[in-house]
């Protein structure tokens, strides 16, 4: 779940949901982490995932976060 957009175009901060931990990607992790957005091309055409882009904040479960901190993908904060 994107929380915060790392160019500033993001919704009003939000407070880290119960249970969820805050993940910083990291240069390595971007364009490769999904924010779990999907979005169709065109039409009804089913659409792709939504990557996530250096610096941005995503809210993930703590096993998630671990796994993104060991790939060198993420950061908790």
């Amino acid at each position: 779940m994107l929380c915060k957009k790392a160019d500033g175009s993001d919704e009003p901060e939000m407070q880290v949901p119960n249970g969820m931990v805050a993940v910083r990607v990291t240069k390595h992790g971007d364009g490769k982490v999904s924010t779990g957005v999907h979005m169709a091309p065109d039409g009804d055409e089913p659409g792709g995932d939504v990557m996530a882009k250096r610096d941005d904040v995503l809210f993930v479960d703590p096993a998630t976060a671990a796994s993104m901190e060991a790939k060198g993908y993420g950061e908790i904060e």
